[in-house]
């Protein structure tokens, strides 16, 4: 499945898992935003971590959603380093 099928199908999940865990506006990212997603590749997405959120939550968000994913891999950026403490 392509990376932005995933999100397609799973777009609500993607943002209830992201406001359990303390991060919004999950973005697409990467080839899927590009329109040049193939089978196979990741789904990366950028986030905006809210403050107090750890890489517990970060990990947390990964965990929730590869089941959703599989076989694809999810990677996060988040957009603003200095909140992660």
């Amino acid at each position: 499945m392509r990376p932005s099928e995933v999100l397609s199908q799973h777009r609500d999940a993607i943002r209830q898992a992201a406001a359990h865990y303390r991060v919004t506006n999950p973005s697409e990212l990467g080839s899927a935003w590009h329109g040049h997603d193939v089978e196979g590749r990741d789904l990366d997405l950028l986030v905006n971590p809210l403050p107090g959120t750890t890489l517990f939550d970060l990990c947390g968000l990964q965990d929730a959603l590869l089941p959703r994913a599989h076989p694809t891999q999810i990677g996060y950026i988040p957009t603003h380093l200095g909140y992660l403490a």
